[in-house]
């Protein structure tokens, strides 16, 4: 049996034989271990299924393995009859198993609301790494009983909607997204007001790969931004490069290339359109494995030389990479894109917009940036690209300076000639 918030230490585990989820003098009992483990003993006539387990944490003496920090107050848990890791996020469903729900009602009607797939509030989100389930589950601790007398997880439930709602305007009110939130380091807590209250606070762990993690960021987005720039130029000669079909890629995997070419002539209208798929693919022995997928379109108009005098290009990517297996260094990295561009009247300067999030992990840790372009500020995109991008980490924002040759935070280069 698995006691979570995080894994909580020298909690009370029981099983309720009598559903008041309150321990009793006949009620099979241990605690759990530091890593959240505890091994109850039961006796043969009794069916582990037909009975809630419970755990309490206490304030005091139940630690709380990831900040070191004993509970502040009592906290009481449960999870549905059958199932064995106990969690905020099970006690919530035995609140919605109370008013009705199955089991398996009560996983959707939490998951649709967090708003997270592929999603299993039973299991053991921390060993799985399901951040956003973390997160929540965090925030729900605010939700549990901690009373001795009236144990009332139908009242969880009123109160994770209305946790629900508090998370949801603090991701707006901040210019996020769900998948852009760092959840390990968000934290949630109540005011004097009864009102919530958010926070974040990075490890040491996080801070110590955070310039390798934006490095790298950086140098996905340099190369996106040339593609974005170099695409809309493409002519009936690159339909070759453009067309190239599917292919191996050096170390494994598969590449696939195709698109057109509507050259616009004089006076006229054109486009260019590609699409890039990249399955499984490796280009160094050891290195990195790629998936992803890109779509560039752009359309154009002439003049009477057929000289390019306006533009737009749109641009989407969806590309993830991971270390192969025994890589020194194992990272990772998922990256969401859009970007807009429109030429800058007399010159071959695109005014680039983007926006996006990613993930990079380096050795296990986690950096989720949201990333974008200030309004009415694009950035100034040719075959190199000056302006300022933002990364943004919760509430904690990052601006990148872009001068064409280096990328800069506070006057240090994090990607670029030096």
């Amino acid at each position: 049996i698995t006691v979570i918030d995080d894994y909580l230490q020298d909690a009370k585990v029981w099983l309720d034989y009598n559903q008041d989820f309150i321990h009793q003098a006949d009620e099979p009992f241990a605690m759990t271990n530091q890593s959240g483990v505890a091994a109850l003993y039961f006796p043969n006539d009794v069916v582990l299924g037909e009975h809630n387990l419970v755990a309490l944490g206490m304030v005091g003496k139940t630690l709380d393995t990831r900040t070191g920090q004993l509970l502040d107050k009592d906290y009481l848990l449960t999870t549905p009859r059958g199932q064995q890791v106990i969690s905020p996020l099970t006690s919530v469903a035995q609140g919605y198993i109370s008013q009705g729900q199955t089991l398996e009602g009560a996983q959707n009607e939490i998951c649709n609301k967090i708003g997270v797939t592929p999603c299993n509030i039973y299991g053991d989100y921390i060993a799985d790494d399901a951040t956003t389930l973390l997160g929540y589950a965090r925030a729900y601790m605010n939700a549990m009983p901690n009373s001795a007398d009236t144990v009332d997880y139908i009242g969880a439930v009123d109160k994770s909607n209305i946790i629900n709602d508090a998370i949801n305007a603090w991701i707006a009110n901040n210019n996020l997204s769900a998948q852009a939130v760092n959840w390990s380091a968000l934290q949630m807590t109540v005011n004097e007001l009864g009102a919530y209250d958010f926070s974040s606070s990075f490890s040491s762990d996080y801070e110590q790969h955070r310039s390798t993690a934006i490095y790298e960021v950086a140098s996905e987005l340099a190369s996106l931004l040339r593609d974005n720039y170099f695409n809309g130029y493409k002519t009936q000669y690159d339909l070759a490069e453009i067309n190239a079909g599917a292919f191996d890629c050096p170390n494994g995997g598969t590449q696939t290339y195709q698109g057109s070419v509507q050259d616009g002539g004089n006076n006229g209208t054109g486009s260019v359109s590609i699409n890039r798929t990249f399955v499984n693919c490796a280009f160094f022995e050891g290195g990195v494995v790629t998936n992803s997928k890109s779509e560039f379109s752009s359309q154009n108009t002439t003049d009477y030389r057929g000289d390019i005098v306006t533009l737009n290009n749109q641009f989407q990517v969806s590309k993830q990479f991971q270390a192969q297996p025994g890589a020194p260094v194992q990272i990772g990295s998922n990256i969401d894109l859009t970007a807009t561009s429109s030429l800058l009247a007399g010159t071959k300067t695109n005014l680039t917009n983007l926006s996006g999030v990613t993930k990079y992990t380096v050795n296990g840790q986690h950096y989720f940036f949201s990333i974008h372009t200030q309004a009415n500020a694009p950035l100034h995109n040719t075959s190199t690209t000056t302006g300022k991008l933002y990364i943004q980490e919760n509430t904690r924002v990052t601006e990148v300076i872009l001068d064409g040759t280096n990328w800069s935070v506070n006057g240090e280069v994090v990607y670029g000639a030096e």
